[in-house]
């Protein structure tokens, strides 16, 4: 017996929430050239720091709720994502720092950790948002590959994920 979970979906959701880039409120432009003015080193710390360690307390807390029932947790539209709603959307230095850290090697880094501490709180399977699609203000930032043809050294999330499943047939593979 399994039960979807929406946990994946919460990496994204959490970022935004954590950056406070979805916060309407008339200080909004700030907060988003703030994001947008750090480097991309600094914005994976914060991406750590504010999401990954509360998505990763969140599997942990689904986890044990589920197997109260003897259910095994799924995730369902999981990745990154990091794709703010409007007004933040349009700003477009953020824009441009967004698309910048999706093709950031260290995005590969940030994903392994993610589905690292996902299999490890006992997640089982879990399926990735988007195969592929071109980072954009409107399609968000969700794609595991920006277009068909590119290279697994030009995507570092389908690198990632890639290397994940390489590293870890007999931990993912039932």
């Amino acid at each position: 017996r399994e039960i979807a979970t929406l946990t994946g979906v919460t990496f994204a959701l959490d970022v935004a929430l954590k950056l406070e880039l979805h916060v309407p409120r008339p200080d909004k432009p700030a907060v988003a050239e703030r994001f947008a003015a750090l480097t991309n080193a600094e914005a994976f710390a914060e991406i750590r720091a504010k999401a990954l360690t509360a998505v990763k307390a969140e599997v942990t807390a689904q986890v044990a709720t589920a197997a109260k029932y003897n259910l095994k947790v799924l995730a369902f539209e999981s990745g990154n994502g990091i794709w703010p709603p409007y007004p933040a959307r349009s700003n477009l230095a953020l824009q441009a720092k967004l698309t910048s850290l999706q093709r950031d090697p260290e995005m590969k880094t940030l994903y392994t950790e993610y589905l690292n501490d996902w299999f490890n709180a006992g997640g089982h399977l879990l399926m990735h948002f988007i195969d592929v699609a071109r980072s954009s203000e409107t399609s968000g930032w969700y794609g595991s590959l920006e277009y068909v043809a590119q290279t697994r050294a030009e995507a570092p999330k389908y690198d990632g994920l890639m290397s994940f499943i390489e590293n870890n047939r007999n931990r993912i593979v039932p």
